[in-house]
């Protein structure tokens, strides 16, 4: 089983990210939000450090918009996982969810690691997001080219 019994759901948006804390399945106070900046993630990194041990945080790949999430929690050595969108939500409708709210969905998210625990992977090096980055940039001059060269 788990040695984790902390967990934070992170149900992440453009602007904002909902954050459920739960202890051994029982959800803890009232859920709260926070910005994706620097000053919602150290609200988070204050609640965060309020438990003896580090919690665990789970949250969904949402693209662009989690990066930032993923990026601080890799800052401060914070154990996460990221979930897969696709695989989340196979896993929330286990619980056969009917209405889908943010509250609801950074619960869930939490309560996936107590219901059916996914393996923690250490986090990439950063010369492959900066490879990733290039990557991207490299095929955005590509169609860039592309677009051009038809233009002419």
């Amino acid at each position: 089983m788990m040695k984790q019994n902390i967990i934070f759901g992170i149900d992440v948006s453009s602007k904002s990210s909902t954050v459920c804390v739960v202890i051994d399945r029982i959800k803890q106070g009232e859920t709260f939000k926070i910005t994706n900046d620097s000053c919602g993630y150290q609200d988070l990194l204050d609640r965060l450090n309020q438990y003896l041990i580090t919690p665990l945080v789970v949250f969904e790949a949402t693209g662009v918009y989690s990066l930032s999430l993923q990026a601080f929690l890799e800052d401060y050595h914070i154990k996460y996982l990221k979930l897969n969108p696709l695989k989340a939500k196979k896993l929330m409708d286990n619980n056969l969810r009917h209405n889908k709210t943010d509250k609801v969905d950074a619960y869930r998210l939490a309560l996936i690691q107590f219901n059916a625990p996914q393996k923690l992977r250490a986090p990439q090096p950063k010369e492959y997001h900066e490879l990733q980055n290039a990557s991207r940039y490299y095929e955005e001059l590509t169609q860039a080219l592309i677009i051009n060269k038809n233009q002419l």
